[in-house]
């Protein structure tokens, strides 16, 4: 019997230092994450709850709100609320963080609030959303499993770090492509010619001929010259030759940049905005075998390629499905997109009504604010397929349900006298719902400032009524 035994007894103690091995790491990794945190905040202060000076508003939203034109932080609608309140003398000091992500949908923009409002404890909360829900994704929560340390440091130790290369004859077959494609682009812009002329000159440069940032940013052109081709209309709009053509090329330089540098979230979602553009189901399949060998060398896909996987059904697809549920999602078809986008505001508004957090909800520029208020009322109108279809309907005989009467709405309407052909480029740079019915686009510096003083003009009006507000930011 003890012969039998004995084996036993050492497989359980290997088990045992083993699960006791993990468990120390855990607590190592976790004790030097605390450390290293401890020494940012000692450098960078966390927003202290007690400090009733400063007053903290957290915005959420996607491209038209992230930092999708320009680094520079005041040239956003945010940043330069931030200065507007700061001037409006009312006697507090503005803090105003922005987790707006370009390419995100509502779930990942409310998941990102339910995850960090603890940590940042803001006053007040104001979302622009919904514009990029065409995702059926619902936010669960994240697997206890998943947050653990040891999986994170496994997840990364996966990752290759491989350096790439590509042949000199591969190198030359790109150079061709950007001139070929020189025509064409000159078709869309005189300024992209320009620039894919200078990136013609630098790649054939010998030190730079595996950049993946020169290619990269050889795509980003080429795309969008497509997409401005695309928006402009005239004969097949983007089935025209000249707009599949740029595609392409923006598709196939994509390829090249992500072999070079596999890791890049960036990098892929280049790859899906063609055939996003296209409505191009081979070249969509095309851009999921290249991510799945990228996401085999290590690849994290983000939220924003995740929601632009749904444009191209990639989320049905096995192994992305895995990654969604993975990050605490799931996907739901029995909802339209509308209904989705509408659960998230919701579910945003109940978040912050908990935690005493003021919410300003704001329609984007041109929309309708009853479309806004729709999405909180005792019957809403739910027959559109998305929020997008939504935003120039008209909504009489609105009655908010009594647990959102406290939101604050924000209005843009005022930009719906730019919509002309006159004044339209000095507040957008493009039109990228236009496809959609939208009369918008990614606002310029002067559209992010309009947007900004209508939110400013917003508060300070309503300053009595939110600096009054009873509140719990700790939780």
């Amino acid at each position: 019997m003890k012969h039998y035994k004995e084996p036993i007894f050492r497989l359980l103690a290997v088990l045992l230092g083993i699960a006791l091995a993990l468990a120390s790491l855990e607590a190592a990794l976790r004790t030097a994450a605390w450390l290293i945190s401890a020494a940012q905040a000692r450098a960078n202060p966390q927003p202290d709850p007690q400090d009733r000076n400063e007053f903290r508003i957290v915005t959420l939203g996607e491209s038209t709100t992230a930092l999708f034109w320009s680094k520079r932080r005041d040239r956003s609608w945010p940043g330069a609320l931030e200065k507007k309140l700061n001037a409006a003398g009312l006697g507090r000091t503005f803090k105003v963080i922005n987790l707006a992500q370009s390419g995100t949908s509502s779930p990942f923009q409310t998941a990102e609030f339910l995850q960090q409002a603890q940590a940042l404890r803001p006053h007040a909360v104001i979302s622009m959303m919904g514009i990029n829900d065409w995702v059926p994704l619902e936010y669960l929560r994240q697997s206890g499993l998943q947050s653990l340390r040891i999986v994170k440091l496994a997840r990364w130790l996966r990752r290759r770090h491989p350096k790439k290369t590509i042949s000199d004859s591969e190198n030359g077959r790109i150079i061709a492509l950007l001139k070929d494609r020189l025509g064409d682009l000159a078709a869309a812009s005189p300024e992209a010619t320009r620039t894919a002329k200078k990136l013609a000159y630098t790649l054939a440069a010998e030190e730079r001929e595996n950049d993946w940032c020169a290619l990269s940013w050889a795509s980003h052109i080429f795309y969008n010259a497509a997409a401005r081709m695309a928006q402009k209309g005239g004969p097949g709009g983007a089935a025209a030759p000249q707009v599949r053509e740029l595609a392409l090329a923006a598709f196939e330089l994509a390829g090249r940049a992500l072999k070079l540098n596999p890791l890049s979230p960036r990098l892929a979602t280049y790859l899906v905005y063609p055939a996003i553009l296209l409505s191009d189901e081979d070249l969509g399949n095309r851009a999921l075998a290249l991510l799945h060998a990228a996401m085999d060398e290590g690849l994290e896909p983000d939220p924003a390629l995740l929601t632009l996987l749904a444009g191209i059904n990639g989320l049905n697809n096995p192994k992305m499905n895995a990654i969604v549920k993975e990050r605490g999602f799931r996907l739901n078809y029995s909802q339209s997109y509308f209904m989705i986008t509408m659960f998230n505001y919701r579910r945003l508004a109940a978040a912050a009504r908990e935690r005493g957090i003021v919410y300003l909800a704001m329609q984007y520029p041109t929309g309708n604010t009853a479309a806004l208020k729709n999405l909180f009322s005792s019957i809403p109108k739910t027959g559109y397929s998305a929020f997008r279809d939504s935003i120039y309907d008209t909504f009489p005989d609105q009655n908010i349900l009594p647990q959102y009467q406290d939101i604050i709405f924000i209005g843009n309407e005022n930009f719906k006298k730019f919509t002309g052909d006159d004044l339209y480029s000095a507040y957008f740079t493009d039109q990228f719902v236009q496809g959609t019915g939208g009369r918008f686009g990614h606002a310029t510096s002067v559209g992010h400032e309009l947007i900004a003083r209508n939110a400013a003009g917003t508060i300070i009006a309503n300053w009595p009524e939110i600096s009054g507000r009873p509140r719990d930011p700790a939780r």
